[in-house]
């Protein structure tokens, strides 16, 4: 997800810029002409802060499941039940799966 920390970086810095001349560049007789410069930069500062903050929370996220996968204990399982709840979530049925894990060095668990 580096795409979305890059895409936001480059957002929020535009964006402030964009603040910034808005902020001091001085205004016309109506005070319209910075009109255009705010609206942009409060769209893309904060469009920006949120794209930043959703790539490095998944970044985070995918460099633990990489740790797991690394330095995690291999086990089996095997599925012994597998059910719909009678739940729907986006028209898709939801399951309930019953495993018995069995890692080894450790007592087997459901």
């Amino acid at each position: 997800m580096r795409i979305f920390t890059l895409v936001g970086i480059v957002l929020t810095v535009v964006g402030g810029f964009l603040l910034y001349l808005a902020f001091t560049t001085p205004a016309g007789p109506l005070g319209l002409d910075n009109l255009g410069l705010m609206i942009a930069g409060w769209t893309l500062f904060p469009m920006g802060a949120i794209f930043t903050l959703v790539g490095l929370w998944f970044g985070r996220a995918m460099g633990n499941r990489g740790k797991l996968i690394r330095q995690g204990i291999p086990g089996q399982a095997t599925i012994l039940s597998l059910a719909e709840t009678g739940m729907l979530i986006n028209d898709r049925p939801v399951a309930r799966m019953t495993m018995n894990v069995v890692v080894p060095g450790r007592p087997p668990y459901v």
